[in-house]
């Protein structure tokens, strides 16, 4: 983060891919940027964009509906797509105008995707998708989470931490980190602190329990965001900010909403950070890709406080330094079960396998159609079923049961467990446990099977073509319990991004 990707993408495209003949004088490239920030857009193009620059700097929304007209009109012959992690899913801008437009008339056109936290390429990689990774490399002057690791700087924020706490009579006062990091902030000259707020009322109140901390007025406390109530819009709140700091030497609290994560760089006001408290928790890109992140580069101020989930930046610190441990099973594991991380980012998220202890792994499974079950000879494949519990069992396939909104359905029968379609509302995770492999723990599929149990039946009972039949099978599915087993614990990537929905389709150069 902030380390110099942006004029590393400038020096590829206009030194060296025209020097090794990839580039020629009437040719360009693309650069795209993810996020819908008008003052990222701004600040790419001044950087990228120039007098005799290949690159063209273009927004997302604009790529989905001319990406074929630009490519073609511009002799675009490379495509960048800039923070890679945002805008990446199914059905998203850059899917439809890359890989469902674009890539159907121009096959072979390269795509470089670039990032700091580049989890969603990473796992789709390590799943088979024809990618390569280049790593840069780590400068001795930069300065970034390990740095800020190593010089002591990072405080914990514990995970139930808010900017308020309760007093025995029943007020709502500021926190302690706050109250030290404001007194930190109280020892210099002049100054940035940063405070992200999830709400604008929230902000507010904080904004007006400082102010009686700031009574001697050389305080400045502004609250940002996309609301009316706010003191300014973002972006013109961090405009205003170099008058008041290096002009005015004013110490100045911002309170943030939905502002400064990825690619925001603060320049030269980094040198004046004195405190951030980031309360990102639940998402390892978005946690450290906020005001960590934007603290991060070339300057050599050692007097911050940063407040975050340390934790989190530990994992990230490990993963920055040795990208490789993103398939490493005791780094996903440890931040799955011991910090809580769901997500790494919005597309590519954590999901238990099993807990450390005694599994009963699936043994095997088998598949019966509709048209299986009326077959005179399905018991002997199932011996476990009597023709009661059979007849049972197609009922649920008649229209009175899957669309009605009382359905009745019980088998006494302490040797298997049921599972049926149209008993729930959203059906993903029905369908994906059809799809679970050989030795998953089959409690994680049918979790009130008795110990004692040997079988789980999913019934998929929609017919094919039905709306709610996303598996396009009408059937069952059932599942044999093999012998348990002890375990260690295992957490694993789900990824539903769109390069997850081209790997058997697409390859990227």
């Amino acid at each position: 983060m902030q380390s110099g990707k942006t004029g590393s993408i400038k020096y590829l495209c206009n030194t060296i891919l025209p020097a090794i003949n990839f580039l020629k004088n009437h040719e360009t490239v693309l650069f795209l940027t993810s996020m819908t920030d008008k003052d990222l857009y701004n600040q790419n193009t001044n950087i990228l964009e120039g007098y005799n620059s290949h690159i063209i700097v273009k927004k997302m929304h604009n790529f989905k509906l001319n990406s074929l007209i630009d490519v073609k009109y511009n002799n675009v012959v490379l495509i960048i797509r800039d923070e890679d992690q945002y805008g990446c899913g199914k059905e998203s801008s850059f899917d439809y105008g890359f890989f469902k437009n674009l890539r159907n008339v121009v096959p072979d056109i390269p795509l470089l995707t670039v990032s700091a936290t580049p989890f969603d390429v990473l796992d789709a990689k390590n799943k088979g998708f024809d990618v390569d990774v280049v790593h840069g490399d780590r400068p001795l002057n930069y300065f970034g989470i390990t740095e800020m690791i190593d010089n002591n700087i990072i405080k914990n924020l514990e995970s139930k931490y808010q900017h308020f706490q309760s007093t025995d009579d029943g007020l709502s006062i500021i926190s302690n980190e706050i109250k030290e990091c404001y007194f930190h902030l109280k020892k210099f000259d002049k100054g940035l602190a940063i405070i992200r707020s999830n709400k604008t009322s929230e902000a507010i109140e904080l904004k007006n329990q400082l102010k009686s901390l700031c009574a001697n007025g050389d305080f400045e406390i502004l609250v940002i965001g996309c609301s009316k109530d706010c003191d300014y819009s973002i972006n013109e709140g961090l405009r205003s900010l170099s008058n008041l700091i290096e002009r005015r030497s004013k110490k100045v609290i911002l309170l943030v909403i939905n502002a400064l994560s990825a690619g925001k760089d603060l320049g030269q006001l980094k040198q004046h950070v004195k405190f951030v408290i980031e309360t990102r928790k639940s998402q390892l890109a978005n946690a450290v890709q906020g005001l960590p992140g934007r603290i991060c580069g070339y300057h050599n101020n050692r007097d911050s406080i940063v407040y975050a989930n340390e934790s989190i930046l530990n994992h990230y610190s490990l993963f920055e330094n040795r990208p490789e441990l993103m398939y490493d099973e005791e780094w996903v594991n440890d931040l799955y079960f011991d910090d809580k991380v769901k997500t790494l980012t919005t597309q590519t998220r954590l999901i238990k396998e099993h807990r450390e202890g005694i599994i009963r792994p699936i043994a095997y499974s088998n598949e019966f159609s509709i048209n299986d079950l009326f077959n005179v000879d399905v018991l002997t494949d199932m011996p476990f079923l009597n023709e009661i519990s059979l007849n049972k069992i197609i009922k649920c396939f008649e229209k009175e049961f899957y669309d009605s909104d009382t359905r009745y359905f019980k088998i006494i029968d302490n040797n298997f467990q049921v599972r049926i379609a149209s008993s729930y509302k959203t059906l993903n995770r029905f369908y994906d446990s059809w799809k679970v492999k050989n030795g998953t723990d089959i409690n994680n599929i049918f979790p009130r099977l008795s110990v004692n149990s040997n079988y789980g039946i999913l019934i998929s009972n929609y017919p094919v073509g039905h709306v709610s039949n996303t598996h396009n099978f009408c059937g069952i599915r059932v599942f044999k319990c093999g012998l348990p087993k002890y375990v260690k614990r295992l957490s694993i990537t789900k990824s539903f991004s769109m390069y997850e929905n081209e790997l058997n389709n697409n390859s990227l150069e």
